[in-house]
C-alpha cells in the first residue's frame, strides 16, 4: 500500500461527504465528492482528460442510484 500523496497516478485524493435528512414522506440524500488530481501531461491530455471529467459523475450517479434502490426495498425481518 502506498502512502498518501505519493505514487504515479492522476488521482491523489477522493473525499465524499454524505448528508441524510428525513421528512414525513421521504428521505433526502446529498453526497458531495471532492477529488484532487495531478496535472495531466499535454501529450496524454486527449485521452486522460475525458476520463477524469466523465468518470466521477458516472460513479457518483451509480452510487446514488444504488443507494436509492437499497433504501426503497422493504426492511429485512429479524
Amino acid at each position: 500500500m502506498t502512502q498518501p500523496d505519493t505514487g504515479h497516478g492522476f488521482l491523489w485524493r477522493l473525499n465524499s461527504y454524505w448528508r441524510f435528512e428525513e421528512s414525513e414522506s421521504c428521505t433526502y440524500i446529498e453526497c458531495r465528492a471532492i477529488s484532487l488530481t495531478r496535472d495531466v501531461p499535454g501529450a496524454l491530455a486527449w485521452i486522460i482528460e475525458p476520463i477524469i471529467l466523465k468518470l466521477p459523475r458516472e460513479s457518483l450517479k451509480a452510487t446514488l442510484e444504488a443507494t436509492r434502490r437499497a433504501l426503497s426495498q422493504p426492511a429485512a425481518q429479524v
